[in-house]
């Protein structure tokens, strides 16, 4: 039981992690959309955060696929995790080399599919809730 609670604390410290990477990376995007030199690699960077985010939610969906609830341990309660990656996904713009990336869009359907669970787990309000709170606060 302690080696669970153990995984469970390291998978919610690994989302932490990269969101908080996802979003000090996308304020890097927006703070050199001017920069020629930098603004690439602040791109890159923020798209291997995406890439990083997208993985570990994917391995949620599939490693929880017959019960939900490390899932929801994870991404319910207040729902800020996933409120905190859909934020993030929908204000970002990138430059015109890296807009079609797949991982914008990958990334962006694994939030979905997150998104989708927790609603059908009856959290769809609380979800709501959560997003308004991280728009306005963006």
């Amino acid at each position: 039981l302690l080696f669970v609670a153990d995984a469970e604390m390291a998978s919610e410290k690994k989302i932490d992690d990269i969101l908080c990477k996802m979003e000090s990376t996308s304020a890097k995007v927006e703070l050199y959309k001017t920069s020629k030199v930098k603004l690439p690699m602040a791109e890159l960077d923020y798209l291997k955060t995406l890439e990083d985010a997208r993985d570990f939610m994917t391995m949620m969906v599939t490693k929880t696929s017959e019960n939900r609830q490390q899932l929801a341990d994870i991404f319910g309660g207040d729902c800020s995790r996933i409120a905190r990656i859909r934020t993030v996904l929908d204000e970002v713009v990138l430059s015109d080399m890296n807009c079609q990336d797949q991982r914008v869009r990958t990334c962006t359907e694994a939030c979905e599919t997150i998104e989708k669970v927790l609603e059908d787990m009856g959290l769809g309000w609380c979800l709501k809730k959560a997003q308004s709170e991280e728009k306005a606060s963006f």
